[in-house]
């Protein structure tokens, strides 16, 4: 296992495997964010638009690289009647290891001067060895909105910093980006209302620096945490919660991945990507609110909770990444007084244990938890007494809501042997994830960098030393 070291790798110039966009036509109309690529599989790719105010249709001409004009199709969805709602395409019956690009058409006119592209997945299994992949993180996106913020007091400044920070995602040399929650913060106006909801996605996506090329490049898979599902720190009562969850698998494309129960409520599932497993977890829809003393208290639920128990034990990836908005193992929350204390899982000793024993329990190797929400950085590795081997959580956050850097000062980092020295990062930042090496001797090497893209600490774990 490898320690922290500051300043790390250089960040790489190349773009592999990604389709950048090319000049096209001249053409005025344009749509209120990028496309964004919600997933590409070997046979189908999801595509998410976000129409302008008064489009009535929106097309996708898409055609093989190589092979524009002999083949080229295309497909046409209604632009819906509610303001501000995307329109999801699923392109299928693709081709797999295959670049593709698509043009976008409004009412059958050419929209914006670009192409894009995109390439379908290989299929590498019983054909060698599993591909090397690097993959972005990043949480806490507040984009200022005078409107419906609250006032800021006479020489002080907005909530929300720079978003130049999402252009340098963009440069990164990333499979695909993981937004680990509070990807938009909803404000009082928007969370009482379908279509206030809306409004702050459009609002927010609409902001230049998310359109620098990083939606449309590459997929985007996201979780929630409280400020995409509702109020500040709301928990499953929240009465639109059905709502919130709708306009994000609108916005994200998630209504068209798999959910473990098609009828059942909640955003959590699954996704692979090389011989890597994400459970992407739903820490909002089932949460009790939290009762000092209870041990009956909820936080996934039980019906999320045996899925995620049952999906690992089947799991045959070498990390199996549990991605929550919340943080997972913090053991030093604890050590804060009652009032700085997070929303951590520790909090809710029942599915804490049942999570955790149940990893030791069925010998569970290669779990590695990612979460957000914090506002500062910091990678925890819990002692190997407690499932047989060192159990890591790289927290990443913020994108640009204001960094916490008072947490310094605070208990649960002066006190709390959980971190690795030299991990704590209080300013925007985001992280990138690489997965590298032979079969039997696979990497996982994590990276925090800085809103300049600098490279500020990288710290390694071998697969080998997350085994029983």
């Amino acid at each position: 296992v490898g320690s922290v070291s500051n300043p790390a790798l250089a960040q790489k110039k190349s773009k592999k495997g990604q389709e950048q966009a090319v000049s096209t036509s001249n053409t005025s109309a344009k749509l209120l964010r990028d496309p964004m690529l919600a997933y590409a599989q070997h046979r189908e790719a999801a595509i998410v638009l976000q129409p302008a105010a008064g489009m009535k249709s929106l097309t996708i001409q898409y055609f093989k690289q190589a092979d524009e004009e002999a083949k080229q199709a295309s497909m046409t969805m209604p632009v819906p009647a509610e303001p501000n709602r995307p329109v999801t395409f699923v392109l299928t019956n693709l081709d797999m290891a295959t670049k593709y690009s698509y043009r976008v058409l409004a009412d059958g006119a050419p929209v914006g001067s670009t192409t894009y592209g995109f390439t379908t997945r290989a299929v590498w299994e019983y054909r060698g060895p599993a591909p090397d992949f690097t993959f972005a993180i990043g949480s806490c996106t507040y984009i200022n909105d005078s409107l419906y913020d609250r006032p800021v007091k006479a020489g002080g400044t907005p909530y929300g910093k720079e978003t130049s920070i999402l252009g340098a995602i963009s440069k990164a040399d990333a499979a695909f980006n993981l937004w680990l929650g509070d990807n938009v913060y909803l404000r009082e106006a928007d969370y009482s209302s379908a279509s206030g909801v809306r409004y702050r996605y459009a609002h927010d996506f609409a902001d230049p620096n998310w359109n620098t090329g990083m939606l449309h490049t590459r997929p985007n898979y996201a979780i929630w945490d409280d400020h995409d599902f509702g109020p500040n720190d709301a928990v499953g009562d929240y009465a639109l919660k059905a709502t919130t969850a709708q306009v994000f698998k609108e916005f994200w494309g998630v209504a068209h991945l798999p959910h473990p129960n098609p009828n059942g409520e909640g955003i959590y599932r699954s996704f692979t990507h090389a011989d890597c497993e994400f459970f992407l977890l739903d820490d909002r829809t089932f949460r009790e609110p939290l009762r000092k003393g209870d041990s009956l208290e909820v936080y996934w639920g039980a019906e999320q909770l045996a899925w995620l128990q049952a999906s690992l034990r089947s799991s045959k990836a070498t990390f199996k990444f549990i991605v929550n908005g919340n943080q997972v193992l913090n053991p030093g929350q604890v050590l804060n007084p009652p009032r700085m204390r997070a929303e951590g899982v520790p909090e809710y000793q029942a599915d804490y244990k049942a999570l955790l024993n149940f990893i030791q329990r069925e010998k569970i190797d290669g779990v590695v938890f990612l979460s957000g929400d914090r506002h500062f950085t910091e990678l925890m590795k819990l002692d190997e007494k407690r499932v047989g081997y060192p159990l890591y959580e790289y927290t990443n956050s913020p994108l640009s809501s204001t960094p916490y850097a008072a947490v310094v000062e605070q208990p649960e980092i002066k006190a709390n042997k959980a971190v690795v020295e030299g991990s704590v990062f209080t300013a925007q930042n985001f992280g990138l994830i690489r997965v590298s090496g032979p079969r039997e001797d696979r990497l996982l090497t994590l990276q925090t960098v800085d809103a300049t893209g600098k490279v500020v600490w990288t710290y390694a774990i071998p697969a080998k030393s997350l085994k029983n």
